[in-house]
This record gives C-alpha cells, structure tokens and sequence, in this order.
C-alpha cells in the first residue's frame, strides 16, 4: 500500500509540469507577463518588460518558449538604462531543476540583442541578480547560448577598459550557424585603444573563471599587434592562457599593461611562441623572434 502511495505522488508530481504545458498552450502566455514582470521586480529591483507575445512549444524534460521585445534593465547606477534588449529570445527550460526550485536554461537564442555590462569602482557586477549586485552565485545557468547579429558593451572603470563588440554565431562567409562565435571588437583596454577581429567559443564563457575559452583573434592594443590561437580562462580577468602567441612592435616594454610584466626598452620586433599563464606564473616557450 505505501509503495502504491509513493508511485501514484511521484506520477502526479511528474504529471504537473506536463499538465502545465498543456493549459498553457490552451489558453496562451501572454496573461504570465505581468506577475513575471512583477516577481522580477521583487528579486532583482530591476524591470524586466515583455513588450510582445509569448508562446510555448512542449517537450520533456525542456519545453520551448518564446518571448518577443523583451527587455531587462541595469541597476541605477549603471551608465545605461538597460542590460539586455532583444527583438526576440528563445530558450528552453529544464524542468527536472524546476521541480528542485532551481532556475536553468539548457538553450537560449537571442535576436538581434543589445546587451551592456559594467563593473563599477566598488566591484559591483550589472550581470549579478542579486539587489546589491555582489552575490557571484546569482547567475542563472544557461547550457548553449546563441546569438543572431548581436551587440554587447563593458566597462570597467577600474581597469580603464570599455569595449563595443559586435559577434554573432553565424558565419557570414560560409553562411551556416556555428557552434562558436565570431566576433569585431573596438574601443579602449587598459587605458590603450583596441581593435580586434576574431573566433570564440560560447558567448556564456566570456565571464565563466572556471572554463577555457577557445579563440582565435587578431588585434591591435595600442601599438602592439597580436595574433593568438588557444584558450583563455575569462576573458575579463585572463586567469590564465594556454595560446599560439605572435606579438610585434615598437618596444617590448610596451606589453606591460598586456602581460604584467615588466620587460626593457627595445626597439621594434617581432615573436612567435607558446604562451601558459595560472596564477601568477608565466611560461613562455618553443618562441623565436628578432629585435
């Protein structure tokens, strides 16, 4: 009797999810987006806004959904009103983590997003949840983040970086949607102009400080051009590298503000070689070049 008790409640818990779906694709989405926009409010202090529609398409363990002109804002002090606007965003939702009171988004797809980050002087983070934008585990995790023709910004007064990128995961050349992105980036990095043109992995790698970020990217940081190939752990701190380095230009005491480490006054040249950096080590190896 009491196994028979069990399995029936483990049918019905199982069976809510599903009979959700099926009332929401009878009478619609569009009546949830005033309580999501209000519990949104209530957890974050920041205003999400679902100018349109809303749909579902079912599937288990991830149904489909589909919101479209969606916009959530930055907290007051940041520069711009909004972090994230997009024509169109869809994703699915992992309902075995639902059931567990935990938020997780397996696949999102944006359209045409509009998206800026920035940390303030006292460490704040625009892309944490919580009221006080501290909480480094107030994130919702997201498994395969795509993007149609996006735009995304950063600042870092701090660090006197603030770059403009435009990326997207199609490749306009071969004209198919790639698991990667690519990518042109301009404006300032470490208080020195930036232009770069590239290749990466996820997008959602782009803050994660515990996964390598494959790249590919050619640049220019101030008067130094580099060509790299490899990994980067975070690609806002440079935790650590694993690259194909070739650097050229007018003085190898000009990579300081790169690499942190100091090097002489030279005059021009060019490399090529094996770069590693964790911690606060650095190898560089397998390199030749001329001054």
């Amino acid at each position: 009797m009491v196994l028979w008790v069990i399995k029936w409640i483990g049918v019905i818990v199982l069976a809510l999810p599903v009979l959700a779906i099926v009332l929401l694709m009878i009478f619609g989405l569009n009546w949830a987006r005033v309580p999501l926009q209000r519990i949104t409010l209530e957890k974050t202090g920041r205003a999400l806004v679902i100018g349109g529609d809303l749909s579902v398409r079912p599937g288990w363990p991830a149904p489909h959904l589909r919101a479209e002109s969606v916009t959530f804002a930055n907290p007051a002090w940041a520069r711009e009103k909004q972090m994230i606007a997009v024509d169109k965003v869809e994703f699915t939702v992992d309902l075995l983590q639902l059931l567990k009171m935990k938020l997780s988004f397996p696949e999102v797809n944006l359209g045409h997003p509009v998206v800026f980050l920035e940390q303030a002087v006292d460490g704040r983070k625009t892309w944490l949840l919580d009221t006080a934008q501290s909480d480094e585990s107030a994130r919702i995790p997201i498994g395969r983040l795509m993007l149609d023709h996006g735009r995304i910004g950063y600042d870092d007064v701090n660090s006197k970086t603030s770059i403009r990128a435009e990326l997207s995961t199609h490749d306009t050349q071969r004209n198919v949607s790639v698991d990667g992105v690519t990518f042109s980036a301009t404006g300032f990095y470490k208080g020195l102009a930036l232009l770069a043109n590239g290749s990466g992995g996820s997008v959602l790698a782009l803050h994660d400080e515990s996964v390598a970020y494959p790249l590919q990217v050619d640049a220019t940081i101030g008067r130094t051009a580099i060509k790299a190939n490899g990994a980067i752990t975070s690609l806002i701190k440079f935790s650590a590298m694993d690259l194909q380095l070739a650097l050229s230009g007018d003085s190898l005491a000009m990579l300081f503000p790169l690499l942190g480490v100091a090097l002489p006054e030279t005059h021009p040249y060019a490399m090529k070689g094996h770069l590693l950096h964790s911690g606060q080590v650095w190898h560089y190896e397998k390199f030749s070049g001329h001054i």
